[in-house]
């Protein structure tokens, strides 16, 4: 199952101070896309105070974001959960079958792939009009837990698809949401019929 939501303005003080991603086993996260790669984040573990300047906006000193009335506006993200089927996650955390595990972390990468791919996109302006081009990049950093927030065994992973892309230009830019929620039911899919065929 897959299931979207923003990572509201609140939210960056909330995922980077308080640790919702960053506690526990999975302290260090995995970063995905190829604009983590084009910003060389490959190389470092993900830091908390560089993960939370990232959903400020802040890439590596690059500023993303709007003005209004004199203060910056930039909206971090999209929060991605990956979650496993209860059976799934029952015999991968409580029995401990491995290999449960690495089905749906390849699975997660699937579908992680298939939007940067075909969905990642950005509106650029052409003279007086507007238009969305695709730009097949994403910067996103995933974090899997396998307890939920009622301390139950649950397998997911949440991939947070951070805010910002490069355009055709290589000028890093805020990344275009309409077709991340108009494909989330083929994203659930994917990722059920890639979990199934691992």
């Amino acid at each position: 199952m897959l299931t979207i939501s923003k990572i509201s303005t609140q939210g960056s003080s909330y995922y980077g101070k308080d640790n919702y991603y960053t506690k526990g086993e999975e302290a260090a996260g995995q970063w995905f896309g190829k604009g983590a790669e084009r910003l060389d984040l490959f190389t470092n573990s993900l830091i908390d105070d560089k993960f939370d300047a990232m959903l400020k906006g802040n890439f590596n000193g690059i500023e993303l974001g709007r003005i209004e009335n004199g203060k910056k506006i930039h909206h971090p993200g999209w929060d991605h959960t990956f979650s496993a089927p209860k059976s799934v996650s029952m015999l991968a955390l409580v029995a401990g079958d491995e290999r449960l595990i690495e089905a749906h972390d390849k699975a997660v990468d699937y579908v992680l792939h298939y939007i940067e791919d075909n969905l990642a996109e950005s509106r650029f302006r052409q003279g007086e009009a507007i238009e969305t081009k695709k730009t097949a990049n994403i910067i996103a950093a995933k974090f899997r837990h396998d307890i939920s927030r009622d301390k139950d065994p649950q397998l997911h992973t949440h991939a947070a698809i951070l805010n910002a892309t490069f355009g055709g230009n290589g000028e890093l830019r805020s990344l275009d949401s309409p077709a991340l929620y108009e494909h989330k039911m083929l994203g659930g899919a994917l990722y059920q019929s890639k979990l199934a065929s691992i």
